[in-house]
Formats: C-alpha cells, structure tokens, sequence
C-alpha cells in the first residue's frame, strides 16, 4: 500500500485523562487520524489496563522478574498508540495548574472520571471553557452524567449486562450468558470518536467548544434495538436463541473433523436451504413441502441441526467452507485468533505491523482498520511509557525548565515510576 502523508486531524491537540479502554480506544482513533493525543496519568495510580487483570499467568509473569510489567500489558499497549505520555498529580495544585495550560493550548480534552470529579480537581467544563471557549470536552460516564445511578462505576461486562445484551445471549431455555468480551468499551470509544468529531465540525462553525457526553450504557443499549422494539412495539419479550435465527432456518454453528475448527451456516433462502440438503446427503428434503418453508423448518430445527454436524463432522473446516462457497449456501469459518492472524487476505492488506514499545519489544499488531486513499494508517508511535514525554511535553509546549522538571519529579507531581505498582500485589 501507499504510505500515508497528510492525517485528517492533523494539528489537533487531545490530552486524554482516560483509563481503562472505552475511553483510550476512542482517543486511539483520534490519535491514528492525525491528532497529537497525550495521555495523561499519575505516578500514584497510572491506567488500570497496565495492571493485571486477575489472571493468574500475568502476576506469574511478574514474578518471574520481568522487567516492568507495568510496560508490558497488551491491554495498555493497543488501545493507547500513537499518543506521547505524561503523568500528572491532579491532587496536587502545581499538576492541576500545568493541566490548565496545556488545556488553555489545546482542542479536546477526554475523561472518564466519576460524575463530579473533573469539578473537584477544579478542571470541570466551566473552568477550562474560561480558559479556552473553543475546547470540546469529552465525557465518558458509565451510567451518564445525570439521573440517580449517575454516581454508579461501570465496566464493559458490568454495562453489557445493564445494557440489555447479556439478557439476550444464550441458548433457549439456559441463563443470560456474557459474551465473554467487554463489548462496551470499543463500542462506546467509536460512538465517543465520531462524537467529538462532530462537535470539531461543529466549532468550525461557530467557534465555540462544546461538551459532549457519550454514556457508555447508552451506546451499547444501542445494539439491542430490535428487543426493545420487539417490547415497545409487540409487548413480547425477546427470547434467547443460541445460534439460531429467529427468521432464518437452519442457521447455526457446526464442529467440523479439525480441531476445535467450526463452520457458521445459515440458509436465508428457500433456495439455499434446498442446496444446503442436497449437499449434506438429504435430498429427499429438499423437495419436501413440509420444509419448504422457514417457518417449517424452525418447527424441526434440532432434526436438521443434527444431520448438518453429522455431515461438518465428516469434513475439514476449510473442505466444508469450499463446497459450501461453491453451492452458494451462506457459510464461513469459525476463526480463531491464531487463524486471523494467519490469513492470507487480512495479511495481504497489511493489516498486521510490526511495533516496537520500549519495553515490551518488536512484536505484530493490529493496524489500524482506516485506509485512506488506498493508504493504511500506520502506528507512527508505540504506546508511550509511563511519563515518557515529560519533559518533551512540559518543555516544549510550556517551556519548564529543566530545574523546575527536576524540582515536580522530586515532589511526585510528575514521574516515570509509579509510587504503587499493582503488579506487585
């Protein structure tokens, strides 16, 4: 592909006080379209997605002597490239007073504090509006920033289940079941980019900055639209399904002779459900009237789920997926990561780059997913270490000297270790 030159946000300036990952995720895509993001965190307590998460084979990690694990985490190092580091102490007055200059010299700030927090540093929305009317404030509440469970704490499972979805996940009959993946962070991170693009826009036009407010649980409840529709408009409940359709028949997901290797089918047409029982040794169905239709077939959906993984069973993943493709049966490989990673057509796109993070090492990434004028939007830095831009930032945009540097990292309102290091828990 073509190498990227001019980046649409370029000359924007973000400082992110986001942790976790909604928030860092939509301070990413800021960050890959061109703005200079910089991630703000504090040597007392830095993001929590460079701590562990509970997982025992990351604190076995720590023990075994690596060298700052804290430098290491995945969960850090994807959603927070292309993004310079600082750390500042907002409890302290003098890191409070440097965040209001850089607020005074910059485009957006993003946050995910509790309701009210902002306003306790002295930093909420009216402050800073007086020291630059043209800043967009980012808000990324749990809950949202008014109601009575304003003050709730969310996180991605917590809100998946707030939200609707796990209500509707899960197999007929069974409990809700998580997905297993914390859907609310990336979803309400790209609901929050496209948000705070729109306030630019916006400013362009009036020259006014804006706050803009994105609640989490908002954004996910967003994707169970058709159960609330089916509620507000039927006065039904949205049933759990599994794998299958509610319109569809048969649709579902089939162990094939690989290991751990599964194929998704579903026939979204009469025609395709004929070739789908030719193809798996039941013609005499194919022409039955009593499956001629998806509401027939729902009524013997188990009757043909079984003869499907009698026919996926006796077959390769790849074998099954071919002669699927080829009746024109709608049908797709069940990947797993090792398999994506692997692909020939995600790879021919250059899709994965090689980065380097100071301390993790040269490893694969993810890219990101905007090309631009057939040119892929390269990681152009690795995630920052912690504080690693301190004096870069407070020098050059503030022009601290190196005596009163020296004189905020003796105090801890600035750093690059942290005083607490959960890792060591």
């Amino acid at each position: 592909m073509p190498e990227q030159t001019a980046l649409p946000l370029q000359g924007l300036r973000v400082l992110d006080l986001t942790t976790s990952w909604a928030g860092p995720w939509c301070t990413k895509a800021l960050g890959d379209l061109g703005a200079d993001v910089i991630k703000i965190e504090a040597v007392q307590a830095y993001d929590l997605t460079r701590g562990p998460t509970g997982r025992e084979d990351w604190r076995a990690y720590a023990r075994r002597g690596a060298e700052r694990p804290y430098e290491r985490a995945d969960t850090f190092l994807k959603p927070n490239r292309n993004k310079r580091g600082i750390t500042l102490n907002l409890k302290d007055a003098r890191g409070v007073e440097l965040f209001r200059r850089l607020a005074a010299i910059s485009d957006v700030v993003a946050e995910n504090y509790a309701p009210g927090e902002m306003e306790r540093f002295g930093i909420g929305f009216d402050a800073l509006r007086a020291l630059n009317p043209r800043l967009v404030l980012l808000r990324m509440p749990a809950i949202g920033a008014s109601g009575p469970e304003r003050d709730y704490v969310g996180f991605g499972s917590t809100l998946e289940m707030l939200s609707g979805i796990t209500g509707l996940t899960g197999y007929a009959g069974g409990p809700p079941m998580k997905s297993g993946f914390w859907y609310g962070d990336p979803i309400s991170g790209t609901h929050a980019a496209g948000a705070v693009m729109m306030a630019l826009i916006e400013r362009e036009a009036t020259g006014s900055g804006q706050v803009v407010e994105v609640a989490q649980i908002e954004a996910l409840t967003g994707f169970a639209a058709d159960a609330v529709l089916q509620q507000s408009v039927n006065g039904r409940l949205f049933e759990r399904t599994g794998n299958r359709d509610l319109v569809h028949a048969p649709q579902g997901c089939y162990e094939t002779a690989d290991e751990d290797a599964w194929i998704a089918i579903c026939a979204q047409t009469d025609a395709e459900w004929r070739a789908l029982a030719r193809i798996i040794g039941r013609a005499e169905w194919s022409d039955d009237p009593a499956l001629a239709t998806a509401d027939n077939r729902h009524a013997r959906a188990g009757e043909i789920d079984a003869a499907i993984a009698v026919w996926a069973c006796e077959r390769t993943q790849a074998a099954a997926e071919r002669e699927l493709a080829d009746a024109g049966v709608t049908a797709g490989a069940v990947y797993l990561n090792r398999q994506i990673f692997e692909d020939a057509h995600v790879r021919s796109r250059s899709f994965f780059e090689e980065v380097t993070p100071p301390v993790a090492g040269t490893h694969e990434y993810p890219s990101s997913a905007y090309v631009l004028d057939g040119a892929r939007l390269a990681t152009r830095r690795p995630a920052p270490t912690l504080g690693e831009h301190n004096r870069e930032v407070l020098g050059d945009l503030l022009g601290l000297g190196d005596d009163a540097i020296a004189a905020l990292e003796r105090d801890h309102v600035i750093g690059a270790e942290p005083l607490v290091d959960v890792w060591a828990g």
